[in-house]
């Protein structure tokens, strides 16, 4: 049975074989029934997306999520306690929640990616979702998972910050929504393991030169998001979903970024800057070294190689800005089945048959790299990495923490103004608590890779 949804609109099904169907009817499904995949959702365009509730009457957005979902208020809703199913109370609850995305003029494109968490009924879904009230409801992506985080640090005997379980526990804090073009609190569609319908995208970074900063309501206006010059997020959006994509985590719109000085006065004074700066360290700390799980237990990785959103071309293999030279992207490299070419029609396989020649160095190389980090083979890892270049020489320390089997179960917080000396320094005092890694590592390496690691 197919969700509900106004006529002629395109819905994304979260399934790679069958991306999407466009809706025949307007016809009222019964929610106590399956909707089918709990990924199905109506896109909505940028307007719709945008647009506040506050002038609305409770009946008016009522009819407005009747319009995109049929009838929500007799969706049975799975309990935490016994899997035993529970009715919304269309009297109270439902209407108090409507009442408060008025009072609170919230997007609508907040309240669709809502009710889509609301209807994903799955065993991902944190169950206290729907016990929520709606003052307990904050769509401010500053607060997101800052509190709670701090359970998972710990100080050592020489009061450096270490994270707790570093494979096992730290799930992204933002999703970006593709069908209601928002961000959202990523503990709105699990608490637990990251379930596959949420992909990962990965690009190589243009130079400051050749890009931009936009502020946008995607992220509801909370950094100014970096973006190469002449790629929208839309453009993206609109390849990602035609990939069959419902949930995205992409770097620039669910991890915090830097709010550069010159954009000061567009949004906050200068005290507003430097909160927002601080609570940038404070999330980099825990998730920039732990990114690697979002690749890891995507289901596809939709990859740019030539900068996010720009066009595949099979040239320029040794540029210090493409793909394959960054530090970062050697963490984000997986298994060639999973990796989607972004700026490319088709999938991988077809990509490379396009322009054979070129495009299998890439094939190869990427099966190759995958071995490197799969087979924990810390001299070819440490030597790959050494070839690469990153922005902050600090990177290329934290990007091969988190891809060895050998990660201890406490792993270092990433300090992006230290010194790689004193990163190498931390990383290897961590790994002496595992038997032997230590001796490996250095029966292993050259000198000439402690710490510098070569290409700047």
């Amino acid at each position: 049975m197919k969700l509900a949804g106004p006529k002629g609109r395109l819905v994304v099904t979260g399934d790679r074989e069958k991306p999407y169907y466009w809706c025949k009817d307007t016809k009222t499904l019964d929610r106590c029934k399956s909707v089918g995949s709990p990924a199905e959702a109506v896109v909505l365009t940028v307007d719709e997306a945008e647009s506040h509730c506050g002038p609305l009457t409770i009946d008016q957005l009522h009819h407005k999520l009747q319009f995109f979902w049929g009838t929500i208020t007799d969706y049975r809703i799975d309990g935490h306690k016994h899997h035993k199913y529970e009715r919304v109370d269309r009297e109270w609850h439902y209407r108090t929640w409507l009442q408060y995305f008025i009072d609170n003029n919230v997007q609508f494109g907040f309240i669709h990616a809502w009710v889509g968490a609301l209807m994903r009924e799955n065993s991902h879904t944190p169950p206290n979702l729907f016990q929520q009230f709606p003052e307990e409801f904050d769509i401010s992506l500053s607060r997101l998972a800052i509190d709670d985080r701090a359970a998972y640090l710990k100080q050592d005997e020489n009061g450096q910050q270490l994270i707790i379980h570093p494979k096992k526990s730290h799930n992204p804090r933002r999703v970006w929504d593709l069908c209601s073009h928002k961000v959202i609190p990523a503990v709105w569609l699990f608490s637990d393991r990251i379930p596959i319908d949420i992909w990962a995208v990965s690009h190589s970074w243009v130079r400051d030169t050749d890009r931009n900063y936009i502020w946008t309501a995607v992220n509801n206006f909370e950094w100014p998001v970096p973006i190469p010059n002449g790629v929208t997020l839309e453009g993206i959006r609109e390849e990602l979903i035609k990939f069959g994509c419902r949930y995205a985590w992409l770097d620039i719109l669910c991890l915090r970024q830097e709010y550069p000085e010159h954009l000061l006065y567009q949004k906050h004074q200068p005290i507003e800057r430097e909160k927002r700066e601080q609570l940038r360290f404070t999330e980099w700390a825990i998730d920039v070294p732990t990114i690697g799980l979002v690749y890891r237990q995507a289901e596809y990785v939709v990859t740019y190689f030539n900068g996010l959103g720009r066009p595949f071309q099979a040239r320029d293999w040794q540029d210090e800005r493409h793909w394959l030279k960054r530090a970062w992207t050697l963490q984000e490299t997986v298994s060639l089945s999973k990796v989607l070419v972004g700026g490319v029609n088709g999938d991988m396989e077809s990509a490379l048959e396009s322009q054979i020649n070129e495009r299998m160095k890439l094939s190869k190389f990427l099966v190759e790299v995958d071995s490197f980090r799969t087979s924990g083979s810390i001299t070819k890892l440490l030597q790959e990495i050494g070839h690469r270049y990153a922005t902050n020489p600090v990177d290329k320390v934290a990007g091969l923490i988190f891809m060895l089997d050998y990660t201890p179960e406490e792993l270092p917080v990433y300090k992006p103004n230290e010194t790689q000396d004193e990163a190498w320094s931390r990383w290897m005092l961590s790994f002496s608590m595992v038997d032997g890694i230590t001796h490996i590592i250095s029966a292993s390496i050259s000198p000439s890779l402690v710490p510098k690691l070569e290409a700047g």
